[in-house]
C-alpha cells in the first residue's frame, strides 16, 4: 500500500493483515505493526527500465508534439521561432487556442484590429 504520510514509500502487509516494521535502533525487522507509521514506511527502489510508465505522462509529451508547418497552417501565415515556442508552450499548457487568436490578430495588417 503506498504509504499517506510520506510520499514515495509503501507499507508492505503481511497475509495476517499486519504491516511489516523495523525497531527504532533500524537492528530487527517485524510482521506484526497493527496500523501504519514511520517505521512501517519503505522506500523501494528500482531500476528505471522496471519502473511503471505512467500513460498520462505519455499523453502530455504526444499533446506538445506539433511541427512547425502545422501551427502554420493553422494560423495562415509563416511563424517566427518566438510565436513558435509560444504556441507549442500554450498547447502544453492548455490555452492553444487563445494564442492562436492572438498570432493570429498580430499577424493581420488592419489598422483597427
Amino acid at each position: 500500500m503506498a504509504s499517506t504520510d510520506t510520499p514515495g514509500t509503501f507499507s508492505i502487509q503481511t497475509a495476517r493483515e499486519t504491516f511489516i516494521s523495523v525497531t527504532d535502533d533500524g537492528k530487527d525487522i517485524h510482521g506484526d505493526a497493527e496500523t501504519i507509521s514511520f517505521n512501517t514506511a519503505v522506500c523501494i527502489r528500482m531500476q528505471a527500465r522496471f519502473k511503471p510508465n505512467l500513460k498520462a505522462n505519455k499523453e502530455t509529451k504526444a499533446k506538445g508534439k506539433i511541427s512547425k508547418k502545422e501551427l502554420e497552417n493553422a494560423v495562415g501565415r509563416k511563424l517566427d521561432e518566438d510565436e513558435v515556442r509560444k504556441l507549442k508552450k500554450a498547447r502544453l499548457e492548455g490555452d492553444y487556442h487563445e494564442k492562436l487568436l492572438d498570432v493570429r490578430v498580430k499577424g493581420k495588417h488592419d489598422k483597427y484590429s
